[in-house]
């Protein structure tokens, strides 16, 4: 459309499906990753007008496929190509490098506090939570139910495992330029 003047990326590894016993490694490294690149792209840019935001790195999983996806939005195709560097960077430290146990059970607190509001206080996320897992063949709900188990038994060794798993593979990449 004419006048827009924003650079779109998205940059994709491939992951788990739903039953996987990985995927709440892959949540908590998707969080990591967004922190990350917040840290790198937003907070650490300090010119107006240049740079990345937008930042958000998110997990999908189904009985079919899963990925872990990061997208932003920049202001330039240079930008663009830094973003997406920085993911890839961001990705293949987790795979050399452990996470301090602070960081990976502060993230995993998180984590399992958004799943317990759920509970708590949003009918509307507990129903998305049920839909979810019942179109992925949870029709007995366990493994919804035991998610906190998964997220308490993850560890910063977890993580570099997971991630040289699933981060050594490569990845894939889209940009959709301004008009």
């Amino acid at each position: 459309r004419a006048g827009i003047g924003q650079y779109h990326l998205m940059v994709g590894y491939p992951t788990c499906t739903y039953f996987s016993g990985d995927g709440e490694a892959i949540d908590v490294m998707s969080q990591i990753l967004e922190r990350r690149a917040l840290n790198t792209l937003r907070d650490g840019n300090t010119t107006f007008d240049k740079g990345t935001y937008r930042v958000r790195v998110f997990t999908e999983r189904t009985a079919w496929y899963g990925i872990l996806a990061a997208r932003m939005a920049t202001v330039s195709g240079e930008y663009a190509e830094q973003s997406r560097q920085v993911i890839v960077t961001e990705a293949r430290r987790l795979c050399s490098e452990s996470v301090s146990s602070s960081e990976c059970d502060e993230i995993v607190a998180m984590l399992k506090e958004e799943v317990l509001s759920s509970f708590r206080s949003s009918p509307s996320s507990l129903a998305d939570m049920v839909i979810h897992a019942t179109c992925n063949g949870d029709l007995d709900l366990q493994h919804m139910h035991n998610q906190l188990y998964r997220l308490n038994r993850v560890t910063p060794r977890r993580i570099r495992e997971v991630a040289q798993k699933y981060f050594s593979k490569g990845h894939c990449y889209a940009l959709i330029k301004p008009a």
